[in-house]
């Protein structure tokens, strides 16, 4: 590892892109404000985007389907303010109605004809998907997070994105080099990594490992920096959510 600035991981995540006052602001009301925060914010679960046949999906599993739209995409208003996209999907031999609610911008990129892959939850008895969103890329663990009403899903990741890109490599490690081959544990970088980006499931499981083993680190040794024990209270959040938390199929 080359020289680090620990000083820079303390900066406020207004140092980043696109971070103006009223997002600082509402960042913090998610306790994050530096740096340090933004990288230590773990997801609280994460939706797998694997596909599964129709006849093997049970009633409100949360799954991606990929199939081909085969009717007109129709949008209709109901109550105040409220939409409902609607079209039927071919998904080899079987058709199913997918719903997308509250997002009628989306019928600009919906095409009779078109193969289209979407993550939503399915409900048996009416063979329908209740739609979250559209899926571009064919595989892998998506990290949820904890937000608010002014921090989106979309927003936080490419914010957590850029910390990682910018700032990680002055993240210095803390776990001795025994403790990491006797436990099987990542280095503190890759483990920020997997956290947020992960490939798949074992990766995740590493991960979190890792993630609880420097908790407990920091908790004996909590000389390491200001920021010790609010990154205890996170991996102490971590552990709870592990034990609830399930991996969408």
């Amino acid at each position: 590892m080359g020289i680090v600035n620990l000083k820079v991981l303390l900066n406020p995540v207004s140092d980043l892109d696109g971070v103006g006052v009223k997002t600082a602001e509402a960042l913090l009301q998610l306790k994050i404000k530096t740096i340090y925060d933004l990288l230590f914010y773990f997801p609280r679960r994460y939706d797998s985007l694997e596909t599964f046949p129709l006849n093997e999906l049970k009633d409100g599993q949360k799954v991606l389907l990929k199939g081909k739209i085969v009717t007109d995409v129709v949008v209709s208003r109901y109550g105040y303010h409220n939409t409902r996209l609607n079209f039927k999907m071919q998904i080899d031999h079987d058709i199913i109605m997918v719903n997308f609610f509250n997002q009628p911008w989306l019928k600009k990129q919906l095409q009779k004809g078109n193969d289209i892959a979407i993550y939503g939850k399915y409900v048996l008895a009416s063979q329908t998907l209740s739609a979250y969103k559209i899926v571009l890329k064919e595989e892998g663990f998506e990290p949820v997070y904890s937000l608010n009403s002014h921090i989106k899903q979309k927003k936080l990741v490419s914010f957590i994105n850029q910390a990682i890109e910018k700032y990680l490599p002055q993240l210095p490690e803390v776990i001795p080099q025994y403790l990491r081959d006797k436990y099987k544990l990542l280095d503190v970088q890759s483990m920020i990594i997997q956290m947020h980006q992960p490939k798949d499931l074992q990766q995740v499981k590493v991960a979190q490992r890792t993630a609880i083993f420097f908790g407990v680190f920091l908790f004996f040794n909590c000389n390491y920096h200001n920021c010790c024990m609010q990154m205890i209270k996170r991996i102490m959040v971590l552990l709870k959510n592990m034990i609830v938390v399930q991996l969408m199929s």
